[in-house]
């Protein structure tokens, strides 16, 4: 079956026609109730793929979890290419944010596996656990997915870095002289 395991479980998205969404609750923290939010594009959905009619594989071969950036584009790219796209919002980012939460602030990378495991969970359930996972992470999903894969081996069958942030930019200098400011900042 082409679709989705449980489509009941999944809203349309707000960027339309072939994407659907879903909020996972989280562990709270000292903020309060935390969320993350999973898109999938559904390209049998999707008017520029083609939409409903448009002959596609019966399954997917691989899942790609895009973590950081919804990159319409990507999304096409990826279905095109035979994959079942998948992508997350991190908490406190996007979709993810709720009212009274601090953008972005997370004390330890580590937290994020809550929700890169919730969210494995969920593609694993919806394709039963035959297809490679590939992760992908952009920017600072870079920095979190590489991390993650280093505590986690095995867990995804393939990882993609796209400018990963990874370390301080700038001259040696500038990164001796800033880390100390950062600690002190992040502290406060």
């Amino acid at each position: 079956d082409r679709r989705m395991k449980d489509r009941a479980a999944w809203d349309r998205d707000i960027l339309g026609p072939g994407f659907m969404s879903r909020t996972i609750d989280l562990h709270p923290d000292e903020e309060g109730p935390v969320a993350t939010t999973v898109v999938v594009h559904v390209p049998e959905d999707d008017p520029a793929m083609g939409g409903p009619g448009r002959p596609l594989r019966q399954h997917p071969d691989f899942v790609f979890l895009a973590i950081h950036g919804y990159q319409v584009e990507l999304a096409r790219a990826v279905s095109a290419a035979g994959g079942r796209f998948y992508a997350v919002d991190l908490r406190k980012y996007g979709r993810s944010l709720r009212e009274g939460q601090t953008f972005g602030f997370i004390r330890d990378l580590a937290s994020y596996d809550e929700e890169i495991h919730a969210c494995t969970d969920l593609v694993y359930e919806e394709h039963r656990g035959r297809l490679p996972l590939v992760i992908y992470g952009h920017s600072t999903g870079g920095l979190v997915v590489a991390l993650w894969a280093d505590r986690h081996p095995g867990a995804a069958q393939g990882l993609v870095l796209n400018a990963p942030w990874l370390e301080y930019h700038g001259s040696t200098m500038a990164r001796q002289i800033g880390a100390p400011v950062v600690d002190m900042l992040a502290r406060l």
